[in-house]
């Protein structure tokens, strides 16, 4: 009796551990749809031609925004910049500024400016920037420190992090600054620039092997303890 009980102990936790590594395949599978939506969107985006910040649809309605190239006119805003730490430039270590700009119509948005190897005072200015549509990155990581805004520095582009903004799609965007759109391998170069991981194929296969593997080995150590009974 007591033998019957550890066998059908073992069997229990060994379907457990199945269950976690399936769950956790079928999750990469997930990530893996969500990340190839991620790349073609980028991929089918920077393919448009370059248009005015004006001409893209910013209603609710508006399908995803990022990738596309645009040209935006403004006031740059001299009190709310905030500068992106840990930024490599010829291995130089510096940062990327991001500016609060004011356009024609109405509507405030951040741009990530070129960089830079120290802060520097920035002043309102009248400008036309040409860059890449970009999506609000996510909060720095729960083991890294939080932003700090009385320093004006930031570890990630968390637009909802800044002072808010006139517009809800503004504080999912903003610009990142490049003076190359034009040219006619920018997608490439861009597209490598962001270096984009998706090895969620891989990390599925794992966990899934992992599962039969459990199940086999399971079903062999209880036909062994079956025999020896």
């Amino acid at each position: 009796m007591l033998i019957k009980a550890q066998r059908l102990s073992f069997a229990l936790f060994a379907l457990f551990l199945v269950g976690i590594t399936t769950s956790l395949g079928v999750w990469q599978l997930h990530r893996l749809t969500w990340k190839n939506a991620i790349i073609e969107t980028l991929n089918h985006n920077l393919l448009t031609p370059v248009s005015s910040y004006e001409s893209l649809d910013w209603t609710s309605n508006a399908k995803d925004l990022e990738g596309h190239r645009v040209t935006i006119h403004g006031e740059l805003q001299d009190n709310d910049v905030y500068y992106l730490i840990n930024q490599r430039y010829n291995g130089r270590l510096g940062y990327r500024p991001l500016q609060r700009i004011h356009l024609s119509h109405g509507v405030d948005i951040y741009v990530l400016r070129p960089w830079t190897d120290q802060k520097t005072p920035h002043q309102k200015a009248l400008l036309t920037l040409h860059g890449v549509v970009r999506k609000s990155q996510n909060q720095p990581s729960f083991f890294m420190p939080g932003t700090d805004l009385s320093r004006h520095e930031i570890l990630a582009v968390h637009v909802r992090d800044l002072p808010p903004s006139n517009h809800p799609l503004i504080q999912t965007y903003y610009i990142d600054e490049r003076s190359d759109i034009e040219e006619s391998d920018f997608k490439k170069r861009f597209m490598s620039t962001l270096n984009i991981q998706n090895n969620h194929a891989s990390y599925a296969f794992t966990w899934f092997s992992l599962s039969i593997a459990l199940l086999l080995m399971t079903f062999l150590t209880l036909k062994s303890n079956k025999k020896n009974k």
